[in-house]
């Protein structure tokens, strides 16, 4: 928990996988509850649609919470592998297009008889990128470390 925002150095595989597991698991959580809260007014009985801007929100902020506590692991585990952390970068950049369009997308198809196509087609692309990208990014990320010291420092644990 003291590398949480350092961005130096070289994380092996030993240390970075079990973070970034406990990252994702309270991921879902935080995605199951956000998801609960925006779905409580139909349980209840008072509304007849879930609060969207909340599940979105939510949502949004959990993802976005999750990538800020694991960027700083991607890069020193990428710096392990002898890599650059920006090679880490493309899936956010997908996942910040995805998080920004799908708000516009929902509000256009709730309010809108004709929702555009376009902008779901161009969406579904986006979200087609982002798993390309994070499943090469998680490929990298489970790569053998250098043995050696390399640019970014001697090998970890």
């Amino acid at each position: 928990m003291s590398k949480l925002g350092d961005f130096a150095g070289r994380d092996g595989r030993r240390l970075f996988w079990p973070y970034a597991i406990l990252v994702f698991l309270l991921a879902f959580i935080g995605i199951a509850v956000a998801m609960n809260l925006a779905m409580m007014g139909l349980l209840t009985g008072t509304a007849d649609m879930p609060n969207i801007p909340l599940m979105i929100g939510g949502v949004g902020g959990v993802v976005l919470a999750a990538a800020a506590l694991l960027a700083a692991a991607v890069t020193r585990r990428l710096h392990d592998t002898g890599r650059p952390g920006y090679w880490g970068l493309p899936p956010v950049v997908f996942l910040l297009i995805g998080l920004t369009l799908f708000p516009v997308l929902m509000n256009r198809v709730l309010n809108d008889a004709n929702p555009p196509m376009a902008l779901f087609f161009g969406l579904f692309l986006n979200n087609l990128l982002y798993i390309a990208s994070l499943i090469g990014l998680v490929v990298l990320l489970l790569l053998d470390g250098a043995k050696t010291a390399n640019r970014y420092g001697s090998p970890s644990n």
